[in-house]
């Protein structure tokens, strides 16, 4: 997420308390403010997330979400994911992400 390819934090807050909210609600409160549902509606709960701090070095907020891999869910075509309005009035923003993506993610090799 960005705002003027910025990050959240350098561009949204106009005050400390503001600065304060926003640090918080990224950092503890995002958990609550995704949502991951097949086509059924059927929810997957959000396993975690991370958040990592980039001090105005970046030019986006970026946030992973971590959801455990319910291999009966992927049998549909396609995945819902939304994010709750965080205070940049854009309302619910929605996603729609390819099941056949996730089916081919890279495999990684240690």
């Amino acid at each position: 997420m960005s705002r003027n390819n910025k990050e959240l934090l350098s561009t949204t807050p106009q005050n400390r308390n503001e600065f304060g909210a926003m640090v918080s609600q990224l950092a503890f409160e995002m958990g609550n403010k995704v949502h991951l549902f097949t086509e059924n509606r059927d929810t997957i709960e959000i396993a975690d997330f991370v958040y990592p701090r980039m001090y105005g070095m970046s030019k986006a907020t970026t946030i992973m979400f971590v959801y455990p891999r319910e291999e009966e869910k992927l049998k549909e075509e396609y995945l819902n994911f939304t994010v709750e309005d965080i205070g940049l009035y854009t309302g619910e923003v929605r996603f729609k992400i390819d099941i056949e993506k996730i089916k081919n993610e890279p495999i990684l090799n240690f």
